[in-house]
């Protein structure tokens, strides 16, 4: 029986000072420069945690900042002139529209969004500031009052971990929406 606990103690030691990296969004890539900068003897580096390619997704702030930090890195200031497609998609969709107005005259416009893929690395805010600016398009803005709105967060959102925040139910009131009858019945039944 002692040598179970001296077990279980060995196993808890060794599973608590385990560390866990995520390598989604600009929020994982805080919580690991942080978790680097705040034992400079635990053998994590700030270093090894800025390789933007790891990452689904990308904050242009954090990027621009690492890129200036060193003239001599391979890492160059995103901007309109020479970010292309696969890191525009990787941005959120205020840092597109950053890159979008900075040049007037270059190739990235409005019209570069196009359909959900364009849309991987947005949060439900930017989906509802994007549905808004054109109110007869083909997106609508969700604010969760009828049932149409979880089909539209599951076609935009199904990528994106993190995708809704807690304030972006406070419009919630399905609970008062009566289904439609196709969610109910087939063509089966009728």
């Amino acid at each position: 029986m002692k040598y179970f606990f001296l077990i279980l103690l060995l196993a808890t030691s060794a599973a608590a000072s385990h560390d866990y990296f995520f390598y989604n969004n600009e929020n994982d890539f805080r919580h690991n420069r942080d978790v680097a900068i705040y034992d400079p003897y635990d053998g994590y580096d700030v270093d090894d945690f800025n390789d933007f390619d790891d990452y689904e997704c990308f904050s242009l702030d954090d990027y621009n900042y690492y890129a200036n930090r060193d003239p001599y890195d391979n890492w160059d200031k995103l901007t309109a002139r020479n970010i292309g497609n696969s890191e525009f998609k990787d941005l959120r969709y205020e840092d597109q529209l950053q890159i979008i107005n900075e040049n007037p005259n270059d190739k990235w416009d409005e019209n570069d969004v196009e359909n959900l893929d364009d849309m991987e690395c947005w949060t439900l805010k930017d989906y509802n500031n994007y549905a808004a600016e054109k109110p007869h398009d083909k997106w609508d803005e969700v604010h969760f009052h009828d049932f149409d709105d979880l089909e539209t967060v599951n076609e935009v959102g199904i990528r994106r971990y993190g995708f809704i925040e807690p304030d972006d139910l406070s419009e919630f009131d399905l609970q008062y929406t009566s289904p439609h009858d196709d969610y109910y019945y087939s063509d089966f039944y009728r």
